[in-house]
């Protein structure tokens, strides 16, 4: 069974999408809701969350006037050779063993990660060198430039890269940090 989305009108919240099958759906707007038609007006109240970002709003009882604009369904692709060809693969089952196999290196590239992680934190916590200010700086350029490069193939404008640099470079200092004094320990051992 399809579920069924509707735009809607939420107070000052302009037109949204309600997927009426989503688990985080208000009860009352999902009954109030149910039976609709297009251009009919539904009204409930709800209680907002109390960590509701509006700090003046949250843990209130609001009415809400619904008014629904279309009802679409939902479509499910079957799982077939058709759909496995979408991922250039010729069958579902080639398609199934792929995803097994891209599953599975993940978990052993994550396991290796941590394994290093672990080294490392050991490494780092029986053995501490001074490590020189420009050294942990040559480290941040490193990782905001690998950033940099994701951020510019996702297209995003450099201006909004240069809005986010100051807070990027506070949260990734430290690592910048524990790279440069784990290269000082790696190079006295």
């Amino acid at each position: 069974m399809a579920a069924i989305a509707t735009v809607l009108t939420l107070l000052k919240a302009g037109d949204q999408i309600v997927d009426m099958s989503a688990p985080a759906m208000d009860k009352n707007v999902r009954e109030a809701l149910l039976g609709v038609k297009k251009g009919e007006w539904r009204q409930t109240s709800i209680k907002l969350a109390d960590d509701y970002p509006d700090k003046s709003e949250a843990g209130k009882t609001v009415t809400l006037q619904l008014e629904v604009k279309e009802i679409k369904s939902k479509e499910f692709i079957p799982l077939d050779d058709k759909f496995a060809q979408r991922y250039h693969t010729a069958t579902l089952a080639e398609l199934q063993e792929k995803v097994k196999s891209d599953l599975q290196k993940r978990k052993i590239d994550q396991v290796r990660l941590d394994l290093e992680k672990q080294i490392g934190d050991h490494l780092l916590k029986h053995n501490t060198y001074p490590v020189p200010e420009t050294e942990v700086e040559e480290r941040l350029e490193g990782i905001l430039s690998r950033m940099y490069n994701i951020y510019h193939q996702q297209g995003i404008a450099a201006e909004e890269w240069e809005k986010k640099l100051p807070d990027l470079k506070a949260k990734y200092k430290p690592e910048a940090e524990r790279i440069a004094q784990l290269g000082q320990v790696y190079y006295a051992v």
